[in-house]
């Protein structure tokens, strides 16, 4: 009987430190969790920002690039001078294009 009582206090005691060990850890992950979405909601906002900038800094360029294309078109017709520079614009834009 002393050896069953022995082994009962071991496996108990054991099952117990998992128990401690299991609790712990899930209390752990309960304080880390909201940390681990704040940081997740920082970053989303900072790929937001930059996502928006961006966007905004190409679509700007396109409709200054593309009214200096249409600015340039028509004085091509009414003053010679311009025709170079709407020459060099037609190939730029084609390379920007490519």
């Amino acid at each position: 009987m002393n050896v069953w009582n022995a082994l009962k206090d071991f496996f108990s005691a054991l099952w117990d430190g998992i128990v401690s060990v299991a609790t712990t850890v899930w209390n752990g992950i309960e304080v880390v969790t909201p940390i681990i979405e704040a940081i997740k909601t920082a970053w989303n906002s900072l790929v937001d920002f930059f996502t928006n900038l961006w966007n905004s800094i190409t679509e700007g360029s396109t409709a200054a690039w593309n009214g200096f294309c249409r600015v340039s078109d028509a004085d091509c017709r009414n003053n010679s001078k311009v025709c170079g520079l709407v020459s060099l614009s037609s190939c730029l834009q084609s390379g920007m294009v490519s």
